[in-house]
């Protein structure tokens, strides 16, 4: 299963992904957990603007040019650091045991996430769904074309003669530079490891921003973040949704860092810092933001439902503390600067395209409500689905202790954090908005209703958003808990003062590391049978998962096509059956990239109701000569999503290719023809 070819793309991958953000954000003067977990998010913002700077000066965008786009980002950073004085953020690890600790619980935070797809299928195996299909024929697009800007470069992907399209295309861009036409399967799939590596070290850094005084915390974070399945594994598998989920990933540090620039009590850590500063520091992270939504656009819808209602908690503290002090002319101002910082996104409202995908995200996803007494069980617990399909006694016991466990430990967490950590109280502001959102897409009712559908109305999506703050909760749960145990202890044992256990429960690092490392062991153990489920049914071929319409021999057969498709002809074929593959595996180029027919392209449309006219239609010759289509893919499988195929694209099925067409390659259900029928006629 793993090949050196999957080794090379993986190393390249992550080298990519991290090394040129690392160089940015060094100038930017963060350090450690902090950089290592916004530098990701300081790529993919490299790939998508260059991008798109690149498209309007006609420059092809290649790995060449991308890394002289980086000098240029360099050379501005070194300035803009200089220019707001940043200090330097960001700590190390006090001891090299704690370094090495934590290095190792992190590895195996990562491993659990993506081990059953590494250990049965590797880095070259794909998901048969839709999104996993469109993103990988974009990166083949790419390839071919070097152009990736979001505005217009991904027309082809609707169709060969329609009008252009805007799609965001920041992750397309950032995986062609280390994927080539026959490893794009193995560099999305390496995407799956690379932005679990990427999470865990954003949760890492949220819990040392958040609790600076307390050592232990990352560790915590990290082991209470093995309980959750939704991310990454569930968003990578059952429900992939390849751009969304790696602006998920960047998420959490991308918070531990605004946190530090919004909130005082956060930049405690940091020391005082001048007003220049603060200012540099939100122009770095907006512009950062802005540009991340070239790869998707939620990243700034997450981080405002992260945000939105601790700011507004902070803000009114801080407007009381200046009301009582009757600093008159401090309140208007800050009261001045926060109607901007809310009133601003709307601006975007201004450009009609933006204004009217908005209001369709906002009407077309309040379908029936649907409310349920499970909906609060599953939202508390970061558990969309109650039942695995096909689960076993062992797969649906084991759910129900991580589901537990996150209750007790979520619990835990608040209780302490209202007692002890009146400092980390937003996080809890932070929590209830985003339960509130993922409340809303299940119930599918209450004032939230057309909010939600920002979120296409997916409590996937929003639990994965959800998952950032409660798994912080329940990192300082581990510590609540551990205290409650020793402090009932003590009082057992009749000891009191500073021998008291209890009262030493925040300084005793050692033993909550310990303790740490079992809930890392424990989540490994009993989430793991969820996770191998969800990933063997859409990484198994053989699978009776809804969207798998390859088998492996299939598979097989679409990878052998490269020997034997030497030209440049397009193939025709089902979608929904498998030929969209064909292009995934860089063979070939195929005529209907993705899992859909667009109303407007006429001449697609055509074919797909009138192919099997052939021999009798002289218009469907002419349209695959102009198209360049030369090749035809058919499945004897007509079912798919548990609906005849036939009904939607008639004109591919029931097709004579008893003469004209010659049998290159067959495999499973399929079999590829060259398209000789229209030479024929010619002649």
């Amino acid at each position: 299963m793993f090949t050196h070819s999957a080794l090379f793309t993986f190393v390249a991958g992550a080298a990519l992904l991290f090394v040129p953000g690392l160089i940015l954000t060094y100038l930017l003067r963060l350090r450690g957990l902090l950089a290592l977990s916004v530098a990701p998010a300081v790529t993919f913002m490299a790939a998508g603007g260059l991008a798109v700077f690149y498209s309007k000066g006609g420059i092809p965008f290649t790995p060449a040019t991308f890394f002289f786009g980086l000098v240029v980002m360099t050379v501005a950073t070194m300035g803009f650091a200089r220019l707001f004085r940043l200090p330097i953020i960001g700590r190390r690890l006090s001891s090299k045991t704690d370094r090495w600790i934590f290095g190792g619980t992190l590895v195996v935070a990562i491993i659990v996430s993506v081990l059953p797809m590494l250990v049965r299928f590797g880095l070259g195996q794909p998901i048969q769904q839709i999104d996993p299909a469109f993103h990988m024929n974009s990166v083949y697009l790419v390839e071919q074309t070097h152009a990736a800007s979001s505005f217009g470069d991904f027309t082809r992907m609707w169709g060969v003669n329609t009008s252009a399209t805007t799609m965001p295309a920041g992750w397309h861009a950032l995986v062609s530079l280390f994927a080539t036409e026959s490893t794009i399967i193995q560099a999305t799939n390496s995407m799956f490891v690379l932005d679990s590596a990427v999470w865990a070290l954003g949760i890492a850094a949220l819990a040392s921003v958040t609790f600076p005084e307390k050592n232990w915390m990352p560790l915590a974070a990290i082991a209470a973040s093995t309980l959750v399945v939704e991310y990454p594994t569930y968003m990578h598998s059952a429900y992939p949704a390849l751009p969304n989920a790696a602006t998920i990933s960047v998420l959490p540090g991308l918070l531990a860092w605004t946190l530090l620039a919004l909130f005082r009590r956060f930049r405690r850590e940091v020391g005082q810092v001048s007003q220049r500063t603060v200012v540099g520091w939100i122009l770095a992270i907006s512009a950062l933001v802005t540009a991340l939504m070239l790869t998707h656009p939620s990243v700034g819808l997450n981080l405002t439902v992260l945000l939105l209602l601790p700011l507004i908690s902070a803000w009114i503290g801080r407007a009381v503390t200046l009301a009582k002090e009757h600093r008159r002319k401090q309140f208007f101002v800050e009261l001045g600067t926060a109607v901007i910082v809310f009133v601003s996104p709307l601006v975007s409202l201004l450009n009609g395209a933006v204004r009217q995908k908005v209001f369709l995200m906002l009407t077309s996803y309040n379908t029936y409500p649907n409310p349920s007494p499970w909906a609060l069980i599953k939202t508390y617990t970061l558990w969309p689905i109650f039942t695995t399909d096909h689960a076993g006694a062992w797969e649906m016991r084991s759910q129900a202790v991580v589901q537990l466990a996150i209750v007790l430990l979520t619990t835990a967490g608040i209780i302490g954090i209202i007692i002890h950590a009146r400092q980390q109280r937003l996080l809890l502001w932070a929590l209830l908005s985003t339960m509130l959102l993922t409340l809303t897409t299940m119930i599918r009712m209450g004032p939230l209703v057309s909010l939600a559908g920002l979120w296409y109305m997916s409590s996937h999506r929003t639990m994965s958003i959800q998952a950032v703050p409660q798994i912080i909760v329940m990192a300082y749960g581990v510590g609540v808990l551990f205290g409650f145990v020793e402090w009932s202890y003590t009082k057992f044992k009749g000891v009191t003062g500073s021998d008291s256990f209890y009262r030493r429960f925040f300084l005793e690092s050692r033993t909550l590391t310990f303790m740490a490392l079992v809930l890392v062991v424990f989540g490994s153990v009993f989430s793991m049978p969820a996770r191998a489920n969800f990933i063997n049914r859409v990484y198994d071929p053989s699978s009776d998962f809804k969207t798998n319409v390859a088998s492996a021999e299939e598979l097989e057969m679409i990878k052998s096509l490269k020997s034997e498709i030497t030209d440049d002809g397009l193939v025709i074929g089902d979608p929904f059956n498998g030929s969209t593959l064909v292009q995934s595996y860089g063979v070939s180029e195929v005529l209907f990239p993705q899992l859909y027919f667009r109303a407007s392209n006429t001449e697609e449309l055509f074919l797909k109701d009138h192919f099997n006219e052939i021999m009798v239609n002289t218009e469907v010759c002419a349209l695959l000569e102009e198209l360049n289509v030369k090749y035809f893919y058919e499945d004897s499988d007509y079912f798919n999503y548990g609906a005849d195929s036939r009904v939607a694209a008639p004109g591919l099925y029931d097709v004579d290719t008893s003469v004209g067409f010659t049998k290159i390659a067959e495999g499973g259900s399929a079999t590829v023809y060259r398209i000789d029928v229209c030479e024929n006629l010619g002649e």
